[in-house]
């Protein structure tokens, strides 16, 4: 790719990636459209919040440049943001008040209570960490299901849009996708 591409964007491309300011997002895609720059497109769908991916798709749909799609639909990862993953917060929510008290300050506090007290607090750390590393594993990028589905209605109208499905159906890192692809193909 074209390095002179990314800089032609520069000023843009910041509220491209991000969509904070709709006008500005409009703009830029707009832009990239009119230049045909489809593969920058395609790369920055990759990283690109979830409004401007979904935007950006619906226009690479419009100017039926399917096989552009493939990058994101196989690449392309739900944007996390990291203070939801590691809040601490909903960590312990249930425990709070055992949690808050110190329980070696704590001189009423019968010995078999304190073991039962540190056994739910650890136990409850557990569950928090099997949960947190199955989310991890999970995937549920809507711009992926969108790719897919809208390339799914094109299978019968363009040859390119099968072409671009069947890549994505043997390439696709996400398992889910990769079936829904196949499945689409299939039927």
């Amino acid at each position: 790719m074209d390095l002179r591409k990314i800089a032609r964007y520069a000023r843009r491309i910041e509220h491209i990636m991000e969509g904070t300011l709709e006008w500005e997002m409009r703009h830029g895609i707009d832009a990239l459209v009119a230049n045909e720059d489809w593969e920058l497109m395609s790369v920055m769908m990759l990283t690109a919040g979830e409004l401007p991916a979904h935007r950006m798709a619906e226009r690479l749909l419009e100017n039926e440049q399917y096989l552009q799609l493939i990058l994101p639909a196989c690449f392309r990862r739900q944007i996390r943001k990291p203070e939801i993953l590691s809040s601490g917060s909903m960590k312990r929510r249930a425990f709070r008040d055992i949690d808050g008290i110190d329980m070696d300050d704590e001189a009423g506090i019968p010995e078999h209570i304190r073991e039962m007290a540190e056994e739910l607090s650890k136990a409850s750390e557990r569950t928090y960490q099997t949960a947190l590393q199955r989310e991890l594993q999970e995937d549920r990028d809507g711009i992926r299901d969108f790719i897919v589905t809208s390339l799914g209605d094109k299978l019968l109208v363009s040859t390119e849009a099968g072409n671009a499905m069947g890549r994505i159906s043997c390439c696709a890192v996400w398992e889910d996708t990769r079936r829904t692809a196949a499945l689409r193909v299939a039927n």
